[in-house]
């Protein structure tokens, strides 16, 4: 069978998705524009969108590649590469943002979903439906498993946050709905009539060399972009009001862990605010100067003794 160039066109769409909900993210971590836009609306829809048609072309994928029988050699070869990709994810981001690393994102599950795919190359589309039913509805019938070993299941009420979580449940049932469909569509002599392109031709092979070179952009593309921003920032400052509320974020989790929450918010808050008054934000926020530096360490050393003077809440 030719290949099926809608199904590398559907990629590369959902590629072009994935950047731009990137973009807003980087946007929103810089500081340009707030960090609740692509947490919420629109683009928290394109994200989950773009995750959902991943797993359901990964599962397509899957049935085009092992239906007509079993190839261990290519499947276990993709498989690697795919863990492997992943594996890097997840220790890149281990080490410059720890705090919220990607333990299970997009391509572990991926990953995960071809290997339980196997067991379902075969199976009656009664059955595919059944166990899609159930991994949409497990996250909703109140089980917890607080084990940080199974928070990739998804069953977890207060798993870590991370920059990308993408559990074994509810998402692997998109997985093996694009499977199941591959599969009843084969059954049917369907899978021909994605075949062909799209028009205009040049726009159809763009998206398909796109989605032919999936894997290799989306590693790529975040660096790309994080490098080309914080270039863009030195340039033009970001708004200190959006950058404001993630500076806070992230200035309370490193004090809560030596002290109490409410210590923490007042601590900080006295540090933004003098941030603001010496006019420092912009080299804070872009990198110039960061915690070690001389004013900031003025900042925070007078902030603290002001506050050891205060007296606590309640008490006058």
């Amino acid at each position: 069978m030719r290949r099926l160039q809608k199904i590398d066109i559907a990629r590369g769409i959902a590629l072009i998705g994935m950047v731009i909900y990137h973009c807003s993210w980087d946007l929103s971590f810089f500081g340009y524009i707030s960090d609740q836009i692509p947490q919420s609306g629109v683009l928290l829809l394109l994200a989950r969108s773009v995750a959902a048609a991943f797993l359901f072309l990964a599962g397509f994928s899957l049935f085009l590649a092992q239906n007509a029988g079993f190839r261990p050699k290519a499947f276990f070869r993709r498989f690697t590469v795919i863990l492997l990709c992943a594996a890097l994810v997840s220790s890149t981001t281990w080490v410059f943002m720890p705090q919220d690393f990607i333990y299970f994102g997009i391509l572990h599950a991926v990953a995960c979903a071809a290997l339980v795919g196997l067991l379902f190359l075969h199976t009656p589309l009664w059955l595919n439906c059944a166990v899609i039913a159930l991994c949409f509805s497990l996250p909703h019938i109140g089980l917890d498993l607080p084990y940080p070993a199974l928070w990739w299941l998804g069953l977890s009420r207060a798993a870590a946050p991370s920059f990308d979580y993408v559990p074994f449940f509810p998402w692997f049932a998109w997985a093996l709905a694009g499977q199941s469909l591959a599969a009843f569509m084969a059954r049917r002599a369907r899978l021909h009539i994605l075949q062909d392109g799209i028009r205009p031709i040049t726009l159809s092979r763009f998206l398909q060399f796109l989605g032919r070179h999936s894997l290799v952009i989306y590693l790529v593309h975040q660096p790309l972009l994080i490098a080309a921003l914080y270039g863009f920032s030195c340039l033009v400052l970001p708004s200190y009001n959006f950058a404001r509320a993630a500076l806070q974020q992230d200035c309370v989790e490193s004090c809560l862990l030596q002290n109490t929450e409410q210590i923490c918010r007042d601590f900080c808050n006295c540090s933004l605010n003098a941030l603001a008054d010496k006019s420092l934000p912009g080299t804070y926020i872009n990198g110039q100067i960061n915690i070690d530096d001389e004013a900031v360490a003025v900042i925070h050393a007078g902030c603290a003794a002001q506050l050891s003077a205060s007296p606590p809440a309640g008490k006058k």
